[in-house]
């Protein structure tokens, strides 16, 4: 597979609305360091947005104050840039916060191979979360949502997604091949959970076609919350954190837990950066307990740390995905599978898509 998908910026980036908080987060660099010649600075990269903000208030201006550095944000994250850094050796972006997959299909060319015996938390993260330039930030996931008031019985599982006999409505898809709209539709046409992959993109997609009537797509995290919010869809294929929101803003939906969908947020290096001791220093302080707490109390997102155990209100206690409860539902998805098969897979969703 190819190393890069040039040009384009990762998927999640699309649902976070980056331009209208990108002067927020300039304002919040200000406040980390005083720019003093000769201090080190450290340049950490999100998708932007609000997660990105929570990000900086949890992690990044604490880590300031802790090692007297400048920790500078920086939004939205963009492949193609990260690239281009490399290649022309004028490397500005230290720590990157990236897509699991990508962390792994460009380990050694646009990341740095972290040294793991660096990284203090590492026994309390996932082992499943950590690879050889990635370590995971926090937990999210993919999981079916519903309009409680739609339906006098309760769907439970991915095949009820599918039964619109049953469960009449529109169903919400993310646009996008990591939507994990293929990996439900093979749940729901019988393939085991231990069997999920490799994928089987043609039957996954015979599977969506039965419903492409009843099917709509959201682009961007606003729209899914729009959806939802407005009634348009009666089920979604949602991000966990939107649903909190969603939820406190009143849209009668509830999730269905069997069988969702898990994957970290992962943090990397830049290859060629200049700070790469001090990103490593960041990487431990990002992924300890205190640090862990204060984000996921900011933001609807489960801690990587096991032992970070945050102060949580009702509607996020809901979709804690680090429940006892919940925890074991889950589906940890192979993203060295996706790491392998992205490119290839995302031509054809994306042919699928506009057919």
């Amino acid at each position: 597979m190819t190393a890069l998908r040039t040009g384009r910026s990762p998927g999640r980036r699309r649902l976070l609305g980056v331009g209208a908080t990108l002067a927020g987060l300039a304002l919040l660099a200000g406040c980390a360091g005083s720019g003093e010649p000769g201090k080190p600075v450290l340049t950490t990269v999100g998708y932007g947005g609000a997660v990105d903000e929570a990000s900086f208030e949890a992690i990044g201006q604490p880590f300031a104050e802790a090692f007297d550095v400048e920790v500078r944000p920086d939004a939205p994250l963009d492949y193609s840039k990260i690239k281009a850094q490399v290649e022309s050796g004028k490397v500005s972006w230290d720590v990157v916060k990236v897509e699991p997959y990508w962390a792994i299909q460009n380990c050694g060319t646009y990341l740095e191979k972290i040294d793991q015996s660096l990284i203090e938390t590492l026994g309390e993260l996932p082992a499943e979360g950590i690879t050889e330039c990635g370590i995971p930030l926090d937990t999210f996931g993919f999981v079916m949502l519903y309009d409680h008031d739609a339906y006098p019985t309760a769907p439970t599982s991915w095949t009820d997604f599918f039964d619109v006999a049953k469960f009449p409505g529109k169903r919400a898809i993310w646009n996008f091949p990591t939507g994990m709209a293929l990996e439900a539709a093979l749940l729901a046409d019988g393939v085991p959970v231990d069997s999920l992959y490799p994928l089987d993109v043609d039957r996954a997609l015979a599977k969506l076609d039965s419903i492409r009537d009843d099917l709509v797509f959201y682009d961007t995290g606003a729209i899914q919350s729009e959806q939802i919010e407005s009634g348009e869809v009666e089920m979604s294929i949602a991000w966990s954190a939107r649903a909190v929101d969603n939820v406190k803003n009143g849209a009668p939906f509830s999730p269905v837990w069997k069988d969702h969908f898990l994957l970290y947020d992962t943090l990397s290096i830049v290859k060629g950066s200049s700070q790469v001791e001090l990103a490593h220093q960041y990487l431990s302080f990002a992924t300890s307990v205190e640090q862990q707490v204060a984000f996921a109390e900011r933001m609807p997102y489960a801690p990587a740390n096991a032992n970070a155990k945050p102060a949580l209100d009702d509607v996020q206690s809901q979709f804690d995905l680090a429940s006892p409860e919940i925890a074991p539902q889950g589906i940890v998805i192979d993203q060295q599978w996706w790491a392998e098969n992205f490119d290839a897979v995302s031509e054809i969703w994306t042919k699928w898509s506009v057919g």
